[in-house]
Formats: structure tokens, C-alpha cells, sequence
């Protein structure tokens, strides 16, 4: 059995529209059972339905002329919403035809109930005489703009759960400002700030365009990530809060994958290591961890803050006196010159490639665009050139790095970067074919 809910111009499923423009309706709801019958399933009190004389159980036929019948929820509403406001529906009322005439009224006046304030221009609660829907905030012309939506709640005590907080300022499933709701996934909530939020298109559902953080609660105080979307899909730089243990890891997102990890401590805001290799199916991170202003050991596996420093200090202890490694010390603090020499450039060229390849992205993309319009496009492209030039300036600046520093890099650096020199390689390979 298919329900729908015809209460404003747009016939939205919700009880309450999102735009600071009032909307208009007829304040019924109907089902479609079958081709031939739309019957009439609620009335609301003191709607233009009820003043009409719709009554519940009737069988709508025509409105204006033009037939219900045989048509899908959502033609029927359509030819509802776009009615004149003053219409005539022609009925079936326990087999005798009847036909009523309705002026439509604006949605605030009837489906809802106000509880307290001003639900109309002001600052009010009203509760939904549809689905017990609560908003609580400023309204202007009817409308919620700014404040909170709860579901199932029952009066001012009792105002149900919290699904959106925030300011709503668009029409449709569009909607600007900030943007919580817990309907994406029932243990986050979702914060998106002065950009568009399209439902049901992220994660599988939503789709954002914009700064997006995600809480765990409602009250936002259990930070979980941030990172900015566009097109639902992660770009430039995504951060991750472990707050059990302090840190907070900070990605480069380019073409979808994560790169050029680098490390904080949440309460201090101390960067602990940047250019860090993350393994993603333990958590752990591997790479060059700073304690401090002169403190700078190479260590594997770590998972919270306190590790750094236990491991620094075992790394210290296992150390020999001329302050080189021994064969068995993965853990062995970087003390050489040569070694120091290579911490430095490889710091300086992870930050180099991440600048590179935040320029790079956009580009990036127009290339590919234009790449599906045929070879000869593709290479006229001025971003296809531009991603070749920059591909040209991560392979110079990879190879002389290696150069220099390709014996004395940590194997898990090493693998890093070389990938990272064959991925320019391909891609400038294939735009210049």
C-alpha cells in the first residue's frame, strides 16, 4: 500500500518544509491502492480539507477535470501540489459521487499546533498534528530557519529524539549552514558548515560539498574526523581523532587514496611526525616520531602517545655508546649525520609532494574529463599539461632525493616514495601518448 502525505505546494512526506517561504495545501493525507482508488486517510482539524467537507475513506476521482485515477503517488500529488488554490475534487462517498470545492491555506495554519511562542514569525515550539514531529527555533513565515528537529515527541517535556540541529535555509533536500543528523549513521552526527548537504547520497546515503566534521554525540563534543568533500568525495587534507589516545592523524587525500601521513597529539597540538607510513589493518604507524626540540628516533608500530615515549626510551637504552644502531635494534634513535641529513630532506620532500599534490588535484580532474572526449582533446588540454609539468617536478625532485639518500632510507620510506615515482611516471607516460 502506498501512502503519501499532501499538506504543502511541494506535498513533502515531512510534516514541515525547510524554506523561510510559507507553502500552501489543501491538509490531507491520501493512499494509492491500485489503479483506481486514491482514498483519503486523514483530514486535518481546521484545514481547507476539513472546512471543504473531505471526509476520511473517500475515494478522490478528479480534481479540476482532470482524472486521479490510474496514476502513481507521485503523479497524484504532483497534479494536487500544482493545483489552483481555489479547486473542485469530484468523489466517490460510500458509492454516491459528491464534489467539494477547496481553497487552499498556507501549510503553517493547519498541520500543526503551536506549543509555546510565536511558530509563525518569532521564536516558538510547535509539535506536527501529522507525526508528533517537535521543531524548536525561529520561525519566519511559518518555517523553521534556525533551531532543532525532534521525532515522536509529545509536548514541551517530551520532545522526542534529536535528529537536526542547526540552520536550514534551502528548499527541497538541499539545505545551507550547519547540518546534524544522526539518520546517516544512528552513532554519528554530521556538522557541515556554509556548504550544501545533499541527503542520501554520502557513506551510501549523503553527499556533501563542503567542511564536514563528524561528532559522536549530538552536543559536539567528542570530535571523530573533519575533512572537506566535494561531490561526497574526501579531498585535500582528512583528520582523524583517536582521543583515547591523544592523537589526531592528518592525510593527504589526492585521487581517492591517503598519502603523506603526519601525526599530533591532540592536547598539546605538538606535531609528533610528519611523512609517517600508516597500516591501515592495525592502526600503527612507522616512520620518524620528534619528542621534542632535538629528540628524534625512527620506530615502528605505534598506536597512542605513550608508546612514543616508551619506545624512545627502550630505543635510548638499546643503542650502543658510539651512538650507532645495533643489527637487532629496529628501534635505534637516528644519530649519524648522514642519517640526520636524510630525515631532513625526506621531511622537505613529503612536504614538496604534498604541495604538489594539493596544486595537482583539480587539474588532475579536468584532465580526465577532457581524456573521455578522445586523445586529440586530451592533448590540446591545457590541465592535461599542467598535470605532465607536475608530474615532471615530483619525478626531479624523487630522483634527486634518492640520489642522495636512497642507501639510508628507512624501508618503508623508501617503498613509499619509489610508488609515488612510478605513479608520475605512469600518469605523465599516458598523457603524453
Amino acid at each position: 500500500m502506498n501512502r503519501f502525505i499532501v499538506l504543502f505546494l511541494l506535498c513533502s512526506v515531512c510534516s514541515f518544509s525547510f524554506t523561510a517561504k510559507a507553502q500552501k495545501g489543501f491538509g490531507f493525507t491520501f493512499y494509492v491502492n491500485g489503479k483506481d482508488t486514491v482514498r483519503v486517510e486523514k483530514v486535518l482539524t481546521e484545514s481547507p480539507a476539513e472546512k471543504g467537507g473531505l471526509k476520511p475513506n473517500d475515494l478522490l476521482r478528479q480534481l479540476n477535470g482532470v482524472s486521479l485515477l490510474n496514476k502513481s503517488v507521485a503523479e497524484v500529488s504532483k497534479i494536487l501540489s500544482d493545483a489552483p488554490e481555489q479547486s473542485s475534487i469530484s468523489l466517490l462517498r460510500k458509492g454516491k459521487p459528491l464534489k467539494v470545492s477547496l481553497v487552499k491555506a498556507f501549510a503553517y495554519t493547519y498541520n500543526r499546533t503551536c506549543l509555546s511562542g510565536n511558530c509563525v514569525n518569532g521564536t516558538g515550539v510547535a509539535i506536527s498534528k501529522v507525526n508528533n514531529n517537535i521543531l524548536d527555533g525561529v520561525f519566519q513565515n511559518g518555517e523553521l530557519v534556525d533551531g532543532s528537529w525532534y521525532l515522536n515527541g509529545v509536548d514541551l517535556k517530551q520532545k522526542g529524539t534529536l535528529i537536526r540541529r542547526g540552520q536550514f535555509t534551502a528548499a527541497g533536500e538541499r539545505f545551507t549552514g550547519i547540518f546534524i543528523d544522526p539518520r546517516i549513521n544512528e552513532s554519528k552526527w554530521y556538522e557541515v558548515s556554509g556548504h550544501d548537504v545533499t541527503k542520501y547520497k554520502f557513506e551510501g546515503r549523503n553527499k556533501f560539498n563542503g567542511t564536514v566534521k563528524c561528532y559522536a554525540d549530538p552536543e559536539k563534543k567528542n570530535l571523530l574526523w573533519k575533512g572537506t568533500f566535494r561531490d561526497g568525495e574526501p579531498v585535500d587534507y582528512f583528520h582523524e581523532y583517536d582521543n583515547k589516545n591523544d592523537l589526531e592523524w592528518v592525510y593527504l587525500i589526492t585521487r581517492g587514496m591517503k598519502s603523506s601521513h603526519s601525526l599530533y597529539q591532540i592536547s598539546t597540538g605538538k606535531l609528533m611526525g610528519d611523512g609517517l607510513i600508516y597500516n591501515e589493518k592495525d592502526g600503527t604507524w612507522s616512520g620518524l616520531f620528534t619528542m621534542g626540540t632535538s629528540r628524534v628516533a625512527y620506530l615502528n608500530n605505534i598506536a597512542s602517545y605513550s608508546q612514543i615515549e616508551e619506545q624512545y626510551k627502550k630505543a635510548t637504552q638499546n643503542s650502543n655508546p658510539s651512538g650507532s644502531s645495533t643489527a637487532s635494534n629496529k628501534y635505534a634513535p637516528i644519530q649519524s649525520a648522514d642519517t640526520e641529513g636524510s630525515k631532513s630532506a625526506r621531511i622537505y620532500l613529503y612536504d614538496r609532494m604534498r604541495t604538489i599534490d594539493g596544486a595537482m588535484a583539480p587539474d588532475l580532474r579536468d584532465c580526465q574529463k577532457d581524456a573521455n572526449y578522445g586523445i586529440n582533446v586530451m592533448r590540446m588540454s591545457k590541465a592535461c599539461g599542467r598535470v605532465s609539468k607536475y608530474c615532471t617536478d615530483l619525478i626531479t625532485l624523487i630522483n634527486d632525493y634518492l640520489k642522495k639518500y636512497e642507501n639510508i632510507t628507512p624501508p618503508e620510506h623508501l617503498k613509499d616514495i619509489k610508488e609515488r615515482l612510478s605513479e608520475a611516471y605512469r600518469v605523465r607516460s599516458e598523457i603524453s601518448k
